[in-house]
């Protein structure tokens, strides 16, 4: 990038800040609405006067990492996805907050936050994927990749980006042995006695039919939250373009589309 180029892009990051204003100057708008609600106890507004907060706070830290970035500083690249990442999930929430109230205000605040979310999250992103070098995207292998008898892992078919993970054992939360799973939206500790058939089908390297089994038998509710069963591959967050949905700013579900389009929950 030429002297010019990158005086140019670092003025276009800087400009971004009046859009960080607006959104500044909303949050506190919609703060301001909820501390003088005198019809609803005060403390039922304390998580989402947080979620606002914490709305703003990640589109100002993506947008100071953005800065450096610009600046040369690549190792900031991750830590501005990451605050992205939570902006928009905050955004979403709170936005249903709003939506909650059924407020003819909070409904024009609402269509006033997702204007000046856009305004401030867009620019920051394009921003970002300009700077970011270009990977080359790598295939895994192989579909299944097994550690130990007691252990398997599933990459991403797109960039190998490890999704899935079974293995026996436990963690801080999950104290009693049982057979781990980590997908891309949660962690949970199965009963051992599924092991041996997870652990089977995984070595046969039979993705569809694990997913069939987990679903069916209810075992996980929507099978395996990385798999996609119409393409019979599986993604990860990014490639399965992975999104929450919120109800009355509560956490609802997860949907996900994969890139040749097809389009499923993945965890409820």
């Amino acid at each position: 990038m030429s002297i010019n180029d990158k005086r140019a892009t670092q003025e276009r990051i800087w400009k971004i800040r009046d859009s960080i204003q607006e959104l500044e100057d909303l949050k506190d708008e919609i703060i301001r609405f909820y501390e003088s609600d005198t019809e609803s106890s005060q403390s039922s507004y304390g998580p989402w006067k947080t979620d606002v907060k914490e709305c703003y706070f990640s589109i100002v830290s993506a947008w100071e990492m953005l800065r450096a970035v610009s600046e040369g500083k690549e190792k900031y690249i991750e830590s501005c996805n990451s605050y992205l990442y939570l902006a928009k999930r905050k955004f979403t929430q709170v936005s249903s907050e709003l939506r909650a109230l059924e407020d003819k205000y909070l409904d024009k605040l609402d269509k006033s936050l997702s204007k000046i979310f856009n305004k401030c999250y867009d620019p920051i992103l394009t921003e970002l994927r300009e700077l970011t070098p270009e990977v080359i995207l790598e295939k895994p292998e192989k579909r299944i990749i097994k550690i130990s008898d007691q252990e398997y892992e599933i990459p991403c078919s797109v960039c190998s980006k490890i999704c899935v993970n079974f293995r026996i054992g436990t963690t801080d939360l999950f104290t009693k042995e049982g057979l781990l799973y980590t997908g891309i939206t949660h962690q949970t500790s199965l009963n051992l006695k599924y092991a041996n058939k997870v652990f089977s089908l995984l070595e046969d390297d039979n993705i569809a039919e694990l997913h069939n089994f987990l679903e069916s038998s209810s075992i996980l509710e929507e099978g395996l939250d990385a798999y996609c069963p119409k393409c019979d591959k599986v993604y990860c967050w990014e490639h399965f373009n992975a999104y929450e949905e919120y109800d009355d700013g509560f956490y609802d579900c997860t949907y996900a589309e994969c890139p040749e389009g097809h389009k499923r929950m993945i965890d409820d």
